[in-house]
């Protein structure tokens, strides 16, 4: 049991004597602090600032302000956090007083160690190290202005465009406007062109024109948003226009297909046989959804070029399309032939998201292949977990071809009962 009187100079017994129960053991423990390490102390006089018993609470607050100036830079930058959290649970602080302990926090800054900090904060810590930057009465430096426009940080986006920007000289100015125009991040973009609407409407007019073929669909309706109201204009003869230029077609195209499906449809269909890669992609992303039954043939072509983004979008469009390519690939069985190795593994796995009766058909379909069985029986598995989810109507005629086709596909064990189990009671 701890006595205040016996209490040694001990830094780890002074540590546990800090967060005992008992608060004259606390209090008396607050008188030899000063033995502690710096930041120990600070964090511990921050915890006892929030105690209970008013003689420890101000006796910590009478000793803190000195502390927080004992420490080094990189010392004041990770213990902010733990200061501002007072201003949610102190219990006897004012929060003029909190202000005064947080604002001691940033002088003597040091952009380095706010940088180290910056890079590996996330949520409330982050809005925490911001408020501590605006505090410091100097303009950041370029390493933190970089920080501040590449996180994608909504609130410090907002600061560095209406609290640094305006006070950088013009060379400085125009290299930070340079690297926002320059940036892919659609949250910079999207703050940068707020603040040109906002200071510069007329000037931000022209930006606005150019995102319209932005490659970020979120910048393409951004645009267009705020060009109806400042800059009326016809959005499809423009983009029929740019498709004539190469470098803008295939964001063309997808902006045409955004604001006239019916031209952007047309327009993709004379594009499907493009060699260049990025424009065939984004013809097959701009088909129309309910006339890609149709294109189905072309789909399973794509699937297979040796071009990923083709490939890649007539994955995603035949995967809209799930009953119907269930239905193509039963009723068409030599169009999987054609494909690789690959895309007749991935049309396997996929199965069990088709049509109930026609993935089972697929799959029994293609378990007499070799190179295709451990393939086929995971996914017959997965179909039989699956299959209860649903109720589709089994013909009679259609139930003994499954049948038929179960014998040949010699599915073994407790699988290929189950599966005899589930057509036996199909109606």
């Amino acid at each position: 049991m701890l006595v205040p009187d016996k209490l040694s100079a001990d830094p780890a017994m002074v540590i546990v004597a800090l967060c005992h129960p008992r608060g004259n053991v606390r209090e008396h423990a607050l008188k030899l602090s000063p033995v502690l390490p710096a930041a120990a102390k600070v964090s511990l006089l921050l915890v006892r600032v929030n105690d209970w018993a008013g003689p420890v609470h101000n006796r910590a607050a009478e000793r803190l302000s000195a502390a927080l100036d004992r420490l080094d830079p990189n010392e004041r930058i990770t213990l902010a956090p733990l200061t501002a959290r007072l201003r949610k649970c102190g219990r006897g602080c004012s929060r003029k007083q909190i202000e005064g302990w947080f604002e001691r926090l940033a002088m003597n800054f040091d952009e380095a160690a706010w940088l180290r900090a910056w890079r590996h904060s996330r949520g409330e810590d982050r809005k925490i190290y911001l408020e501590l930057l605006k505090k410091v009465d100097r303009t950041p430096g370029p390493e933190v202005r970089r920080a501040l426009f590449g996180s994608n940080d909504r609130a410090a986006m907002m600061w560095y465009l209406k609290g640094v920007l305006p006070r950088l000289n013009d060379a400085e100015r125009n290299e930070a406007i340079q690297a926002i125009a320059r940036s892919r991040a659609v949250p910079v973009r999207r703050h940068w062109l707020d603040h040109r609407i906002e200071c510069e409407p007329e000037a931000a007019v022209a930006e606005l024109t150019a995102t319209l073929t932005s490659p970020s669909r979120s910048l393409r309706h951004f645009a267009r948003f705020h060009l109806a109201r400042l800059s009326p204009m016809d959005f499809a003869a423009y983009y029929e226009q740019a498709l004539n230029d190469a470098s803008l077609e295939p964001w063309a195209l997808r902006g045409l297909a955004e604001v006239s499906p019916k031209i952007g449809h047309q327009e993709a269909l004379a594009r499907l046989t493009s060699e260049v890669g990025a424009v065939r992609k984004a013809a097959i992303e701009c088909l129309d959804a309910e006339t890609l039954g149709s294109h189905l043939d072309f789909l399973l072509q794509d699937l297979a070029s040796n071009q990923p983004g083709p490939a890649k979008a007539a994955r995603q469009r035949l995967r809209s399309i799930l009953p119907l390519l269930g239905l193509h690939l039963v009723t068409n069985p030599s169009s999987i032939s054609k494909l690789g190795a690959d895309q007749q593994a991935y049309f396997v796995r996929l199965a069990p998201l088709f049509s109930k009766w026609q993935g089972l058909e697929f799959l029994l379909t293609r378990a007499t292949d070799p190179g295709l069985r451990d393939d086929v029986l995971e996914a017959l598995e997965n179909w039989r977990r699956r299959e209860i989810r649903s109720y589709i109507k089994l013909s009679p005629v259609k139930k003994n071809e499954l049948f038929g086709t179960l014998r040949e596909a010699a599915v073994p064990g407790k699988l290929g009962e189950q599966l005899r189990y589930t057509l036996e009671r199909a109606e």
